[in-house]
């Protein structure tokens, strides 16, 4: 039953999918993260359904690819991007790490915030529309890598402030069964793209555990940890290495 309310808050937490109501406690909160990765996989399954849909009806190439890049957005009311908003000015400011999370908490937007979201925007709708012309499936599963290495990362970095991460009320044995069911997530969807693209397709799943790699220093330099705008940050800019991986990958 634990688990069940886990998937259910992880839903209600991380996408605007509607659950039932529950009451929210410790024990459940711990697993939580094993279920983010299938907020990915709702994604996923409405961006198959939405392209099935698309070729049926014979629908423009141009309104594909929005309604593409727009579904993802849509399904976590956009969380996420708010947070790569977020440290977007707070990264631009080049002020102390003490200012930097202060500037993360301002619900003002800079205008580095701005016009950072609209190129991330501009690149993943440019990358979206040669993969979607390529053909070729896969993609999709992205979401679920990208929330996998997210949900890693969360469970076993330091916390930049005390407390507001979700990872502090597990402990090491309880953050390492977590991590072992997200790694198992992150591989089964890079095999299952493999499966579906051929095995070149595995070099999306590798840059975007690079750029965990590259992310976590960067965040224990300029941040001293992570955070909840942090772990956006992280995801929204994982899923675009990942999708312009995909689309030269597709290419080839």
């Amino acid at each position: 039953m634990k688990y069940l309310k886990s998937l259910v808050m992880a839903f209600s937490m991380y996408s605007k999918i509607p659950m039932p109501h529950i009451e929210w406690d410790e024990e459940s909160k711990k697993w939580l993260f094993c279920f983010f990765p299938a907020v990915g996989g709702a994604i996923a399954v409405l961006l198959l359904l939405w392209t099935r849909i698309a070729e049926t009806a014979g629908l423009p190439a141009l309104m594909v690819s929005a309604v593409y890049v727009a579904i993802p957005y849509v399904v976590t009311g956009g969380i996420h991007f708010d947070g790569f908003l977020d440290v977007t000015d707070a990264i631009a400011s080049y002020a102390t790490r003490e200012k930097r999370l202060e500037i993360m908490k301002d619900p003002h937007t800079g205008a580095f915030a701005v016009s950072g979201g609209i190129v991330w925007f501009l690149v993943f709708y440019g990358c979206t529309a040669a993969i979607l012309e390529k053909g070729i499936p896969g993609a999709c599963l992205i979401f679920i890598i990208s929330r996998g290495l997210s949900g890693v990362l969360v469970m076993n970095m330091k916390n930049a402030r005390q407390g507001g991460m979700l990872a502090g009320t597990a402990n090491k044995s309880e953050r390492l069964k977590v991590t072992g069911v997200l790694c198992g997530w992150i591989f089964l969807a890079i095999f299952l793209m493999m499966c579906v693209g051929g095995g070149k397709m595995i070099l999306p799943g590798i840059t975007g555990i690079a750029w965990s790699f590259l992310f976590t220093k960067m965040a224990r330099i300029r941040f001293g940890g992570i955070t909840g705008d942090l772990a956006g940050y992280f995801l929204t800019w994982n899923e675009l290495i990942m999708t312009i991986t995909f689309a030269v990958v597709s290419s080839l």
